[in-house]
């Protein structure tokens, strides 16, 4: 089974925020994963001009985008070009700053944290799903690892996986993502 469910959860979680002149909802449904991966901000009062609405997916695991929900808008607020009110450029740069921060060991140890359900929040289902922490610290660190391979290393790993790694390859098409075609080998 890994990392899906035989059948998807598909109850709702659903909130509602009001703030000054707007108001707005957000619902998320965990699906087919075995946890909810994903997270997201809807910050009415970013700032005294401004709202954040952000959505973070998993992709694999809830540590990193749960951390970004924490993390990234404080980020996004100090950054120089957001204080001169360049929203475009602090974006930018926020994104690929905030990236960067990523794989340094402090916040390494707090994914792990996280992921283990250590960092004062409740683990998510994944603990009702028989997991221990060590194998959430493994799968952190395989996740870390696979991050700084190249495609087509990974895909060899998942080789005979199924027709996903086909569909990422292309097979004589052009890449599904436009950004996997920067990270093609020349063997592919």
């Amino acid at each position: 089974m890994g990392a899906y469910l035989s059948e998807p959860k598909t109850t709702k979680e659903s909130s509602d925020a009001e703030g000054g002149n707007m108001k707005c909802g957000a619902s998320s449904m965990q699906g087919w994963r075995i946890s909810q991966e994903d997270a997201h901000n809807c910050i009415l009062d970013f700032d005294k001009n401004a709202s954040l609405f952000a959505v973070y997916d998993g992709h694999g695991g809830h540590e990193v985008a749960e951390y970004c929900s924490k993390n990234l808008p404080d980020f996004i607020k100090k950054t120089e070009n957001y204080t001169k009110g360049e929203f475009e450029q602090a974006l930018k740069d926020a994104f690929l700053g905030f990236d960067a921060t990523l794989a340094t060991p402090e916040v390494v140890s707090l994914l792990k944290a996280i992921a283990s359900g250590k960092d004062g929040e409740k683990p998510g289902s994944e603990a009702e799903a028989g997991s221990g922490s060590e194998d959430e610290e493994e799968t952190v660190d395989g996740l870390m690892q696979e991050a700084h391979m190249p495609l087509e290393q990974v895909m060899a790993r998942y080789k005979g996986a199924g027709p996903l790694c086909r569909l990422l390859k292309g097979e004589g098409k052009p890449p599904v993502s436009p950004m996997l075609r920067g990270r093609r080998s020349s063997s592919g």
